[in-house]
């Protein structure tokens, strides 16, 4: 047992002695714990609900257009705009109709102030999905569905709509088995708002007015570095969430 002990002493004096080779062990057992990570995330099997909103503004009434108009159904239509939703499935595990929760279904919802004047789907992976989508008035929202999902099979579709001003459409509802719908593309500022709400930003609302924009100014430094941190977290995350190019909305035509 003690001639044992002393080849092993004997061994790690001599490894002690070659700098390169100890590098080269601590790289090997880096790389096999970031290979056994991978390995073991490629093989988890989840439900993964993804989306992707997108708004553009195609119309907007103003005095150099004003012999130009949009009616819809007898009204003028003051502002159009088109938001095109893309939802997929990227996980390994099927998500089934089954998982749909009816008191908390699948829906987009649009400020009560804004006109829903129409929808239509405009891709699907698979017929066999059976994607649909329902404009639901009371809740001023469009409700969609499908039979299943399997990895990377959803569809896109988009919805015609008055100005929408400062509030924002949300994409809302529950799959059994999903903690969470990801949205793939988030704002720069997301992050941005999130670090600052919780460091310089948590004092606010002990507060006043005044106390908060001297307090605001004199930490702007500070401030602005957050905000530029929290960009590039975002940026990074964006880049990271591979996209299939079917689901981009951005590639649509109003054809």
């Amino acid at each position: 047992m003690e001639e044992i002990i002393e080849l092993l002493n004997d061994f790690l004096k001599a490894l002690n002695q070659y700098e390169l080779l100890n590098l080269i062990f601590l790289v090997l057992a880096i790389l096999s714990i970031v290979i056994s990570v991978f390995l073991y995330l490629k093989s988890k099997k989840d439900k993964k609900p993804n989306y992707i909103i997108s708004t553009h503004n195609i119309f907007k009434k103003s005095k150099s257009l004003k012999d130009l108009t949009i009616d819809y159904k007898g009204n003028k239509v003051e502002h159009l705009s088109i938001t095109y939703i893309s939802f997929w499935n990227k996980g390994r595990l099927t998500i089934n109709k089954t998982d749909f929760v009816k008191k908390d279904p699948l829906r987009v919802e649009f400020p009560k102030e804004t006109q829903i004047l129409g929808t239509d789907i405009i891709f699907e992976k698979r017929e066999i999905n059976e994607f649909k989508t329902n404009f639901d008035k009371k809740e001023n929202s469009i409700h969609f569905g499908f039979s299943f999902l399997d990895k990377n099979q959803g569809f896109k579709f988009r919805v015609y709509h008055t100005e929408l001003k400062d509030k924002k459409i949300q994409i809302k509802g529950t799959i059994k088995g999903v903690k969470e719908l990801t949205n793939c593309i988030i704002s720069s500022e997301h992050y941005a708002d999130i670090f600052f709400k919780k460091t310089i930003g948590y004092p606010k609302k002990w507060m006043n007015d005044i106390i908060w924009k001297i307090y605001f100014w004199l930490l702007f430094p500070i401030t602005l570095l957050i905000f530029i941190i929290g960009s590039i977290v975002a940026g990074i995350r964006n880049s990271l969430l591979r996209i299939p190019s079917e689901f981009v909305p951005e590639k649509d035509s109003l054809n």
